[in-house]
């Protein structure tokens, strides 16, 4: 069924009403009815977000700022994230998915256009912060949304198409960086153009049936904190491949292009490889997906970390040699499914009910992981140069495989 909105939109944009506690619908057709109109908003918005990502990271490096303070104004982002993911649960059950994720894209849109003012690390730092507490709204109201439409034999292959929608509106925030724009601060501008826009597809549709339940913060504290330990028990594997792909991500997105201009690169080469480097992020998204949903997930996880560590010590050992910027788009491939496998695995133990809770954990853990991935790539990077980034890749990507290892191993016998 489509609503009629009036104007153009009408055709484009489906009704949506699955709330997250709605039944899990089993049909890939009912499935995409539902979210269209919310991947369209994701897809611009996350168009924005790669424009703004990329060019803060460009900026900053073209201050002249150390590379450990670049990464700390980077990690605030992080910190962000972590700090409202807590807010953002809270305003999600108390005015529904569609009104929260116009808040947050309003919220991001002052922030774009703040950095555009002037340049100021403590200024750009704030920026980051706020920054990261919007998208982390952003994230919690897709990934619980997906999820409480998604059956389990359809998780892993519905979490691929939100991430490719993710990575697609990243990549093509990349080609904008070299728009022939007249002044200084028109990429900033642009960027909050974006983050307005993705709003319009998804306020415009029949908002679902809001949750019933209220909460405080100091109620979902208890409910965090009781998803949390429940999580640890059921799913500790998901939860720790949560915190490196949060490392991994956060390292990425923050510190690749101070690697890259440490190794000479200039300002455009840098954006044309960040949005190559997304288009290789989705590449293996459907495939890691449908395997997940065929396989033994914490299996799949084993043989992902293993191709990480392998892939990141052989980018390390070659250094600038030949055949350097394809190895590192097969990283990036590989990396970027961890998030999604990670996220089956706990969402498969979990009840329908905590769709919420478990989406703003999984985010919790997240973030935790993004605030320590630039931080210690950077100190790496300090010690070790520029191949210090894939080093400190190496010891989180199998250092998650001896925990997974570990944790399959049977308990010895009384």
């Amino acid at each position: 069924m489509r609503t009629r909105l009036g104007g153009c939109f009408w055709f484009v944009i489906p009704m949506t009403t699955f709330p997250v506690h709605a039944p899990a619908v089993s049909g890939w057709r009912a499935i995409l009815r539902s979210v269209a109109a919310l991947l369209l908003g994701y897809a611009i918005l996350m168009a924005g977000n790669g424009l703004f990502t990329t060019l803060t990271a460009l900026r900053l490096i073209g201050s002249g700022l150390s590379t450990p303070l670049t990464g700390l104004v980077q990690s605030l982002y992080y910190v962000g994230f972590f700090a409202g993911t807590f807010a953002c649960s809270v305003l999600i059950r108390q005015v529904g998915h569609h009104r929260a994720f116009a808040v947050m894209a309003a919220t991001i849109t002052c922030v774009a256009l703040a950095q555009s003012l002037a340049f100021d690390p403590w200024l750009w730092a704030i920026c980051r912060l706020l920054t990261g507490m919007a998208l982390v709204g952003i994230f919690m109201v897709m990934e619980s949304w997906l999820n409480g439409c998604a059956a389990n034999h359809l998780r892993g292959q519905v979490m691929s198409v939100y991430m490719i929608t993710g990575y697609l509106g990243v990549s093509a925030g990349q080609w904008l960086l070299n728009l022939p724009l007249p002044a200084s601060g028109s990429l900033f501008s642009l960027v909050g153009i974006l983050f307005a826009l993705s709003a319009i597809p998804v306020t415009l549709t029949t908002p679902g049936v809001h949750l019933a339940v209220s909460a405080n913060l100091g109620e979902t504290v208890w409910r965090l904190f009781a998803t949390l330990r429940r999580i640890g028990r059921l799913a500790p594997v998901g939860l720790a491949a949560t915190l490196v792909a949060g490392a991994l991500n956060g390292a990425f997105y923050t510190m690749i292009p101070v690697f890259f201009a440490g190794q000479g690169y200039g300002e455009a080469d840098i954006a044309r490889f960040m949005g190559l480097s997304m288009l290789a992020a989705l590449s293996l998204q459907w495939p890691m997906g449908r395997l997940s949903d065929r396989l033994d997930r914490r299996l799949l996880l084993t043989r992902l970390c293993l191709a990480i560590g392998a892939i990141s010590l052989l980018i390390a050992v070659l250094g600038t040699q030949s055949g350097l910027l394809w190895l590192i788009l097969c990283y990036v491939s590989v990396t970027f499914t961890l998030y999604g496998l990670a996220s089956a695995i706990v969402n498969d133990v979990m009840p329908a009910e905590l769709r919420i809770d478990v989406s703003s954990v999984l985010l919790l853990a997240f973030a935790a992981g993004g605030v320590g991935g630039p931080l210690l790539v950077s100190l790496f990077m300090a010690g070790l140069g520029p191949a210090g980034y894939f080093y400190c890749s190496a010891v989180l990507s199998l250092g998650l495989l001896l925990a997974v290892v570990n944790r399959r191993r049977p308990a010895p016998s009384a």
